[in-house]
């Protein structure tokens, strides 16, 4: 899964973008799939509930570099973070970040869903623990598109 959420980040067109969406969903499906269907909730829980909340995070950062330079910078740092925590769990595992590793995952799966879905924060309000049903939503909604 780490493969594609990287490709996703450095994605330079909708195309290759879409594409890493579509892999790593396929990828996490087949996770999902070989997982003990309990340890998956808690994943599912960790992702949607922390892993959005330092994707939120980091669009605050965002928004408010465009009054202050100085907050633009933190803002990119911690966007370009993703990436070098990414490479840090597949040199280090999962065992040497645990949970932290769903918080990075999860804020490159809210990534990818504003990409692909953009309207998804209204579902995620009435379902915050359902991010792989929203991003299997959003390989059909890519599929029609084509």
């Amino acid at each position: 899964m780490t493969l594609n959420a990287g490709r996703f980040l450095s994605a330079e067109n909708d195309a290759r973008a879409q594409a890493a969406i579509r892999s790593y969903v396929e990828a996490r499906n087949r996770a999902r799939d070989a997982m003990d269907p309990d340890d998956w909730l808690y994943y599912e829980f960790q992702v949607g509930q922390e892993g959005v909340a330092r994707w939120t995070e980091l669009k605050i950062a965002a928004a408010a570099g465009n009054a202050r330079p100085d907050i633009a910078a933190i803002g990119k740092e911690r966007t370009g973070g993703l990436a070098v925590s990414l490479s840090a769990i597949d040199r280090q595992g999962l065992d040497m970040w645990r949970r932290s590793s769903f918080y990075v995952l999860g804020a490159i799966e809210a990534s990818m869903l504003e990409r692909a879905r953009p309207n998804w924060q209204q579902e995620y309000a009435n379902n915050p623990f359902a991010m792989g049903s929203m991003l299997n939503a959003s390989l059909d909604e890519m599929a029609s598109q084509i």
